[in-house]
């Protein structure tokens, strides 16, 4: 969201870029403000929280 207020307000507050980014869905809208973001690529059938032993 380029003209964010949010992420302009946190920059002032503290001094470094911030970001605002929405997604919207069929089931969710979700709105992230960062300032750093790392984005990474897991394989098909990841998991890594189980639960055994019911």
């Amino acid at each position: 969201m380029p003209d964010s207020q949010q992420a302009r307000e946190w920059s002032e507050a503290l001094g470094i870029d911030f970001h605002e980014v929405r997604f919207e869905t069929s089931g969710h809208d979700i709105t992230l403000v960062f300032s750093d973001l790392q984005v990474t690529e897991l394989p098909i059938g990841y998991t890594p929280f189980t639960v055994t032993g019911y």
